[in-house]
């Protein structure tokens, strides 16, 4: 089994009808699922056959003239064991990545373990948790810098949960919060909040375990 921390930027945030993977560049790493070593790390640029949306580009600064002639996400990325898939907001790039992995044998979000595990940042972008933390970052809205990030990340949560990673892995699943952990809202109970403010938040880009939180507080309405 592999063990991937794997980043994406994409033409916006969400994937275009298939075969279109929407991925402008990806990068991930395979790591030791022990020493959280690094054993080998990938990069590309790769052409998501469909339009980038402007303000993608204006984050990343990538536009389809720089990708028009680059491979196809589906001919890097392939993974041929059972892989681990492990991201900062998994719920972000597994819709875009996903469909590319056919043995997936389970998956790890740090934004998520970060919410669980640390409650003095004042929030839980991979940016805030690095500078937080004081990690050795790379560059930002880059896969290749955002994974070198994530993994700094991971083995710092790891460290903190006192679990392996495989154990993290193992006992990931779905979380229920009762506290809004982040926004104009934060520290407040789900129960004190307004359902059309809930509903909207419903409809942003939220990790699983937050929208099944909101979920659970809105179907006890």
């Amino acid at each position: 089994m592999q063990y991937h921390v794997l980043d994406t930027e994409t033409i916006g945030l969400n994937p275009p009808p298939e075969p279109a993977s929407g991925v402008v560049q990806v990068a991930w790493v395979e790591i030791h699922p022990v020493s959280l070593d690094v054993i080998y790390s990938h990069q590309h640029m790769v052409n998501p056959q469909a339009p980038i949306h402007p303000e993608a580009s204006k984050v990343h600064g990538w536009y389809e003239k720089d990708v028009i002639d680059k491979p196809l996400l589906q001919s890097v990325y392939f993974p041929q064991e059972p892989v681990v898939l492990i991201t900062h907001n998994y719920g972000f790039d597994s819709k875009f990545v996903g469909r590319y992995i056919q043995n997936l044998a389970g998956s790890l979000c740090t934004l998520t373990l970060a919410r669980h595990y640390v409650r003095d940042s004042k929030n839980h972008k991979l940016a805030t948790l690095a500078e937080h933390f004081g990690l050795d970052i790379g560059k930002a809205h880059d896969a290749g810098g955002d994974v070198h990030t994530t993994v700094q990340l991971l083995r710092k949560l790891v460290e903190i949960s006192g679990k392996t990673l495989p154990e993290l892995v193992a006992a990931n699943k779905v979380r229920t919060f009762h506290v809004m952990p982040f926004g104009m809202h934060k520290g407040k109970r789900f129960s004190a909040l307004p359902a059309k403010y809930l509903e909207w938040f419903l409809e942003q880009e939220i990790d699983e375990d937050l929208r099944h939180s909101i979920t659970q507080e809105l179907r006890t309405r």
